[in-house]
């Protein structure tokens, strides 16, 4: 009887002179997968995507590396695989409003709105925030949970007011962005909750 050696069928022999029978079984009875074409990268592939130059969104989130996967699987659900471009600044909408020490991150953030429309055409900015944010923790010592969604729907909307400011269709003052929509999330550190904390459309 054969037995499975990686993904074939060999006999176990035992003796190298026979390597020619085991050759031709293998090559009778291959189990490897049915080939696939040279630009197959398994469920990760899309090769939809070289020839696109156009994007929804762009999406400001935390750098956190706790919900990398969960961010995109959720947006993914909401209509946006592949359909979006991202900047990260810790703490998101904190980040951009100004995050204890560091500052600046404002200019960078409006420089990419401003990028990614200018290449991408996008209609719509997506601010999403997370639970547990070790960048709100820096901020705000001590907070709790109930005080940290506070402060997260306090930030967005502070946030997206501003960059409704410098980028709606009528009177953004950096550039107007035809039919500007800005939406604020927030997404529970598990990923399995993905919030709705603002909405403004032109």
């Amino acid at each position: 009887m054969p037995f499975i050696k990686g993904n074939k069928a060999v006999w176990n022999l035992g003796n190298i002179g026979q390597s020619s029978r085991i050759y031709n079984f293998n090559k009778r009875f291959n189990l490897n997968t049915p080939n696939q074409p040279d630009t197959y990268c398994g469920p990760c592939g899309d090769s939809s995507q070289p020839d696109l130059h156009t994007a929804k969104a762009l999406v400001l989130c935390c750098m956190d590396f706790r919900l990398r996967d969960n961010t995109t699987c959720q947006l993914n659900l909401k209509g946006y695989k592949n359909q979006y471009d991202e900047v990260i600044a810790a703490g998101a909408s904190l980040g951009y409003n100004g995050l204890a020490d560091y500052s600046g991150w404002n200019v960078f953030i409006d420089s990419h709105v401003k990028l990614a429309y200018n290449l991408h055409h996008i209609s719509e900015i997506l601010i999403v925030e997370h639970a547990k944010c070790g960048a709100y923790a820096v901020q705000y010592p001590g907070l709790t949970d109930a005080e940290e969604y506070t402060y997260h729907v306090n930030n967005v909307s502070e946030c997206a007011d501003e960059l409704w400011s410098k980028f709606n269709s009528t009177n953004g003052s950096v550039i107007q962005i035809p039919n500007l929509k800005i939406t604020g999330y927030l997404i529970s550190i598990d990923g399995c909750s993905f919030e709705e904390l603002y909405r403004k459309t032109s």
